[in-house]
């Protein structure tokens, strides 16, 4: 995968769900190979009840799905965004009686689908797993990364060292790797 440059690969994506996956793929349709990096062993993320969540999938999103080759795999288990009902209110008190309204019959192509985790985490890992650009290891994590004009350095939970010309923290919420580079986030409570 980049071995004659002195790299393992061009990128190296730290965190290897449905966000680090996709990028994986996007990366290696631009002719970037990359090594995915998911401390979560892929028998454990790919269980039915791994991720109770389900997510709005935006128009955008869609394309981007459909661009990776994903969204027809997903599709049958995706059902379509037909109304949106914005209130205000809070818990334990009454809504105002001011609401808007967003109606997906007046839209082109609609607002969006929802989609189980488990069904959308399936279609991108497995698409990741069987791409030839992509170096997917599960169950195994960063533990440090060195970043430099030289590319980047990790050092992985089973000791070993990997070098890519860039790295890209997508480990979540409370990255790691994002608050090691000093990026900061704005976070509240709901």
């Amino acid at each position: 995968m980049g071995a004659q440059s002195g790299f393992d690969a061009d990128v190296l994506v730290v965190g290897g769900g449905i966000v680090g996956a996709a990028t994986a793929l996007a990366l290696a349709e631009q002719g970037l190979s990359s090594v995915v990096l998911d401390p979560t062993p892929v028998a454990t993320a790919m269980a039915p009840g791994f991720d109770g969540r389900a997510y709005a999938i935006a128009l955008a999103s869609r394309r981007m799905l459909m661009r990776l080759g994903l969204w027809d795999a997903i599709r049958p288990e995706a059902e379509e965004i037909q109304d949106i009902l914005v209130s205000d209110g809070a818990p334990g008190r009454r809504a105002s009686s001011l609401f808007l309204r967003f109606d997906a019959r007046e839209m082109a192509e609609g607002f969006g689908h929802m989609v189980e985790d488990h069904h959308l985490r399936l279609a991108v890992l497995s698409a990741a797993q069987a791409s030839g650009m992509v170096d997917y290891r599960s169950g195994v994590g960063a533990e440090s990364l060195d970043r430099g004009v030289g590319g980047a350095v990790a050092t992985l939970s089973n000791g070993e060292t990997l070098r890519a010309r860039v790295a890209v923290a997508c480990d979540g919420r409370g990255s790691r790797m994002a608050a090691a580079a000093g990026v900061a986030r704005d976070t509240w409570t709901y």
